[in-house]
Order: structure tokens, then C-alpha cells, then sequence
């Protein structure tokens, strides 16, 4: 199956729990968030379209706000080793 990930790092503007704001993003039980470091938090969204990955990112924007940066990828299912 395949998989995407997305990275969220704060700025300094940045107040709250990023990690618990990161994961009332993510609905589905495959899904996993896991705080990196000071303000950087990874999540593993399992069983995702490239299409799904989009709207994740877009909604994770919208929800956080301008004072985050967000990084994706997304790894197709005919990857031996996402």
C-alpha cells in the first residue's frame, strides 16, 4: 500500500502542542504522528492516493496556519521499501 508522509516545522511565532494539532489532522488508525525535535513533528499517513496527501497537506495548512512549514512525500505502492 502506499504511504505519505508529512513533516511540520514551527517557526519561532508558533505557540501550542504541534504535535496534538498535527494529529487532530490525521483521522484514520493508520495513521501516526511522531515528535522529531523542538517544534518538528513527522506524520505517517498509511493507505494514501498521492490526491489524498494533497488535501492532507492542504487541510493541515489550513488548520495550523501560516506559521508552519509543511513538507510531504508520498510513496507509491510498487515501492519495495517506503
Amino acid at each position: 500500500s502506499s504511504v505519505g508522509l508529512v513533516v511540520v516545522k514551527a517557526t519561532r511565532e508558533h505557540r501550542g502542542d504541534l504535535e496534538g494539532q498535527v494529529r487532530a489532522q490525521v483521522y484514520r488508525a493508520s495513521d501516526s504522528v511522531y515528535r522529531l525535535g523542538e517544534g518538528i513533528v513527522a506524520a505517517i499517513v498509511g493507505e494514501c492516493r498521492k490526491s489524498d496527501l494533497a488535501m492532507i497537506v492542504e487541510r493541515m495548512t489550513e488548520a495550523l496556519g501560516k506559521n508552519v512549514r509543511l513538507t510531504s512525500v508520498h510513496c507509491p505502492d510498487d515501492a519495495v521499501d517506503p
